[in-house]
């Protein structure tokens, strides 16, 4: 439930990612991350909580003809 009210809240920082045509680097809290990886990947909402974000790492999502490519980048 809490990760539903967090997508609604960060509803309009997605849209300005969504139009940036540049790289762009979100530092943020794991619940916020969770929130935006599930947007980009179609993850269901009830399902945000379970999603598996290494930390010390950078995550690349790239756009790919169907749907977007995930890449981890250890920083250890």
């Amino acid at each position: 439930m809490f990760c539903f009210s967090l997508l609604l809240r960060t509803e309009p920082f997605i849209i300005e990612l969504e139009r940036q045509n540049k790289p762009c680097l979100v530092v943020s809290h794991l619940s916020t991350l969770r929130v935006l990886l599930g947007y980009f990947l179609g993850i269901p909402s009830d399902q945000l909580s379970q999603i598996d974000v290494p930390q010390h790492a950078v995550i690349e999502l790239v756009p790919s003809p169907y749907g977007w490519k995930r890449t981890h980048y250890p920083l250890v």
